[in-house]
């Protein structure tokens, strides 16, 4: 067992932030002697070792902690903490500070959800219905536009730190991703572009809206593998099943990929990604 002194002198890592990284994520878990003081086992250090080796790495705070939780979940078999209270809680959380316009809230809530699984599972899990609640109570008229529209841009934020806080790997396959013409909602297209990059392939991000020609023109420049159209209305269908029809008649080597609520409406795709990020992200690896 090893003092905080001595964990800070194997780790590298302050003592301040051995008691922040404990108390804001649980990492480390220290013993405490009667006296209150904490020890270390050589399990605690090495989770702080990979805490610190992950933000070198430029993993951001809240990821690398949810990382390390989920590496000390398949070691010692138990499931990270993510009781479906703790979740309802954190998601009231959300809701309130979304309608007070609390940025500070708002960030707090998301910390704490992304610190309790990997990337991929608190996207499918706890934002998925977070989000569902927030569009419910827009349409309930218990929340108004401003309110929506400053929750959303906050998730993309994340997300967006979150894609780029992955480094693309040199020569590794591509994947071109977005959504089609008069489609805005790009927030699911953008997490699995993240959740496909933290697998390890290339990702090209078109955003959302993009034209027809923008598609046609990006696979002939760019030779993706692999080309994900996410169609989330129904209104959105007509302008995906264009792309589609277009990539397939140029009989490119790129496979074409839906994605999102409405894919299984579009028909010609080679694949049809079902299910939430990590299973989609998974499937275009093969």
């Amino acid at each position: 067992m090893f003092t905080i002194k001595r964990a800070v002198e194997l780790t590298g890592v302050p003592a301040g932030t051995l008691r922040a990284w404990e108390e804001r994520y649980g990492l480390g878990s220290p013993r405490r002697t009667e006296a209150g003081y904490r020890l270390y086992d050589d399990a605690a250090i090495a989770e702080i070792q990979t805490m610190q080796r992950l933000i070198s790495g430029g993993w951001p705070h809240t990821e690398a902690a949810a990382e390390v939780v989920r590496l000390r979940s398949i070691s010692t078999g138990a499931p990270p903490a993510n009781s479906t209270g703790a979740a309802d809680a954190l998601t009231e959380r959300f809701l309130r500070s979304a309608l007070s316009l609390d940025t500070e809230g708002l960030n707090s809530a998301m910390d704490e959800a992304f610190a309790r699984g990997s990337f991929e599972s608190v996207v499918d899990g706890w934002l998925a219905q977070t989000m569902r609640q927030i569009g419910e109570e827009w349409s309930a008229g218990r929340m108004d536009i401003a309110a929506e529209h400053f929750a959303s841009g906050a998730v993309m934020r994340r997300l967006g730190a979150a894609f780029e806080a992955t480094a693309s790997t040199s020569g590794a396959r591509r994947v071109l991703v977005g959504t089609p013409t008069g489609c805005y909602h790009e927030m699911g297209a953008l997490a699995l572009a993240a959740a496909i990059r933290r697998r390890g392939l290339g990702v090209i991000f078109l955003g959302n809206n993009v034209p027809l020609q923008t598609w046609e023109d990006a696979v002939l420049k760019h030779r993706p593998s692999a080309v994900v159209v996410s169609v989330v209305m129904p209104q959105d269908i007509a302008e995906a099943q264009r792309v589609v029809d277009q990539l397939r008649q140029a009989q490119s080597p790129t496979i074409v990929a839906v994605g999102g609520p409405a894919a299984g409406l579009v028909s010609g795709a080679e694949v049809v990604l079902a299910g939430g990020i990590a299973d989609s992200a998974k499937a275009l690896l093969n």
